[in-house]
């Protein structure tokens, strides 16, 4: 379906993964969106214009430890392959460290949705509870060596960060994929460099929120 070469993009790690890999924006003052029940797997939805399938969950054994994972299957807003970020789990208002997600994007549906496991130790879960999930982004993965400029500089652009970038080879190097030229006086280099690293990639604010009662599979 997607014109990529590995079966899964694992981004960032546990943690930063899920918060993302920016800079944190300032906290939003809107009420909270009220979780969405969950009464059957699969249940099939529709949110920020986007079709969304919550699978279910399953208990996830490898050769090094064992996950439980949740299984969201949803239809790209385009060709892009698109991975989660900004994840929450609790369980009992209780929020589960060191997790991690994988967008499945050779799933073969016949829909052309994408699947996408998000994943915690499963030591880290209780028998029993009342789970809520949210993803608060989803981002488009990018090949590395595939990464263009021009874009990330309208992405830039766009959200006037009065940042600008180079990629001529001429002016980066031979280990660097870019370089600011240009950036705020109030901003760190390290913060621009940041920033403009996360305009490489197109992202789309969500608001996913998902609540069911479950037990340890």
């Amino acid at each position: 379906m997607k014109p990529m070469s590995t079966l899964q993009i694992i981004l960032c790690s546990t943690t930063v993964l899920l918060a993302g890999c920016a800079p944190t924006s300032p906290a939003s003052t809107e009420t909270p969106q009220p979780a969405i029940e969950i009464n059957s797997f699969p249940s099939t939805l529709k949110i920020d214009d986007i079709d969304i399938e919550f699978s279910g969950y399953k208990r996830e054994v490898t050769y090094f430890e064992q996950d439980f994972e949740m299984i969201i299957c949803f239809d790209p807003p385009n060709e892009e392959v698109w991975v989660f970020e900004d994840v929450v789990f609790k369980i009992n208002n209780q929020e589960i460290p060191n997790g991690g997600t994988a967008t499945d994007f050779e799933t073969g549906r016949a829909d052309g949705f994408d699947c996408a496991n998000i994943g915690y130790p499963i030591d880290l879960i209780p028998s029993t509870g009342k789970a809520e999930l949210s993803i608060g982004r989803l981002r488009a993965f990018v090949d590395p060596g595939l990464e263009d400029c021009d874009h990330a500089q309208k992405n830039l652009d766009k959200a006037k960060t009065g940042i600008i970038i180079t990629c001529d080879p001429a002016i980066v190097g031979h280990d660097a994929g870019f370089v600011v030229t240009k950036k705020p006086t109030s901003m760190s280099d390290e913060d621009a460099v940041l920033v403009a690293l996360d305009a490489f990639t197109d992202k789309i604010q969500v608001n996913w929120k998902f609540s069911f009662l479950f037990e340890k599979p």
